[in-house]
């Protein structure tokens, strides 16, 4: 029993080091789970859509003073500084508030702004303005195999 559990170590340790030489991040690997799907931003944020429903979530709650998410995420982008975001209005049973957000990523902040216009004047520049997708649009794109942008190769 002793030598199977050495055996299977090593064989682990192996594998994960085979993943660190190529330079990939299983944070950046996974997009399913039994009852979800996954988008990973940038590490530590993901948003995440349950099986049966069409909202994605963005969970900020590793932010400081930040509780909970933000619900109904239909477009997104990511830089190495800023995640870029809307919250629509309508939400799977119920309404939530409208709002553009932005987490910066150094001091762990996040801003949410009520007009497209105060947004569009803050911290987004016009080509991230133009990058802004749907979560679908780049989830089909990793379904057939293509890199999320904001993902830098190793």
């Amino acid at each position: 029993m002793l030598t199977i559990c050495f055996v299977l170590a090593v064989v682990l340790f192996i594998r994960d080091t085979h993943i660190a030489t190529e330079g990939k991040d299983p944070f950046y690997e996974r997009f399913y789970g039994w009852d979800y799907t996954r988008l990973p931003l940038v590490k530590p944020f993901e948003l995440a859509r349950m099986k049966g429903f069409d909202d994605w979530i963005l969970n900020t709650s590793l932010l400081p003073n930040v509780v909970g998410g933000l619900d109904v995420v239909d477009s997104i982008y990511c830089t190495d500084k800023f995640i870029y975001g809307h919250q629509a209005s309508d939400l799977e049973g119920g309404r939530v508030e409208e709002h553009w957000f932005i987490i910066d990523l150094k001091e762990k902040k996040l801003m949410l702004y009520d007009s497209k216009e105060d947004f569009v004047n803050s911290k987004i520049t016009p080509i991230e303005w133009g990058k802004m997708k749907s979560p679908n649009t780049f989830f089909e794109g990793v379904e057939n195999n293509i890199k999320l942008p904001w993902v830098k190769s190793k």
